[in-house]
């Protein structure tokens, strides 16, 4: 006997899942190299999102500004 399940219905009201704030930035094309070639060094290869996460975070922190304070 094979059991399906039924389809789920599909709400086209529901709010998107919210993932945060988007920052886009443009690299150069000496940026990009170097930013695979860091990728491409690594044993277990990041995205390009937690790299640049990662970069800022430790930018924000040299100035002092990571992590936020808490309230």
């Amino acid at each position: 006997m094979v059991v399906m399940s039924k389809p789920k219905k599909v709400d086209s009201k529901a709010a998107p899942k919210d993932r945060g704030p988007v920052l886009y930035l443009r690299l150069t094309a000496d940026h990009e190299k170097a930013l695979q070639a860091f990728i491409n060094a690594q044993r277990i290869k990041p995205d390009r999102t937690a790299v640049g996460l990662t970069a800022l975070e430790e930018l924000l922190a040299k100035e002092g500004h990571w992590p936020p304070a808490k309230p």
